[in-house]
Formats: structure tokens, sequence, C-alpha cells
């Protein structure tokens, strides 16, 4: 599933995020690093920053994802919150694309008491 966010990610165009970037502060991480933890974070079930982050050091698939890079949880936090729109729309494409390939399910979590259905990525298997 790690490859298959990644190589979705790579495809998506992401030139209204990359417009929002400036030449200022700190060494930026690429939008495609955030965007594929993020996507691939939702996927698996890890919706929290912090465990995001965490799991650039203790998981494979998360440090495939990162491309070995560690973002602090208050940058996937701020790309989160900044991009909130742009993710949502490029997440309903990369739902799209999984879909076409057959590998999109569709389940049910409870959150807070409430039961929402929520958009799952299967494992490719070969």
């Amino acid at each position: 599933m790690a490859r298959f966010v990644v190589s979705v990610v790579s495809l998506l165009d992401l030139e209204s995020l990359y417009g929002h970037y400036a030449n200022v502060g700190g060494k930026a991480i690429a939008p495609e690093v955030l965007l594929g933890l993020v996507v691939y974070g939702y996927a698996s079930g890890v919706f929290s920053s912090r465990k995001i982050e965490r799991a650039t050091y203790e998981s494979l698939p998360f440090q495939f994802v990162a491309g070995g890079l560690h973002p602090d949880h208050d940058t996937i936090a701020n790309f989160r919150k900044t991009f909130l729109g742009e993710i949502q729309a490029l997440f309903v494409q990369v739902l799209l694309l999984a879909q076409e390939v057959g590998v999109l399910k569709v389940g049910n979590i409870s959150l807070d008491g409430k039961q929402k259905f929520t958009p799952m990525l299967q494992s490719i298997r070969r």
C-alpha cells in the first residue's frame, strides 16, 4: 500500500501546494512527502500527527512514504490545516485511482460514539 500511495501522489498535480511555499524559513519538506504521509496515515487508520511522526521512525511503510525524512508533528498538522481544501480534493483523486485499480475498500469506524464510513486502501497483493 505504501508503494501505491507514493506512486499515486507522484501522479497528482501539486502546483497549488507548491504555490504557497515561500523561500523563507527553514528547509521545507516537499508536499509530496507530507501528502503521502497524510494519505497513507488515513488509509491505514493513523490520524494523529504525533502518531504519523512516530511512525516515520518505527514503521517501514511510513519510512518508505517519508523517503527517510522525519517531519515533526507540528509540520504535519500545519500542512493539514493550511491545505485542508486541497488535501480533500487530492484525497478524492487518490480514492478514485484506488477504485480504478481495485484496491479501494469502504469500512466503518467509530469516533466519539458516532459511526462513520471511511474509505480505506487495501494492500496490493501480487
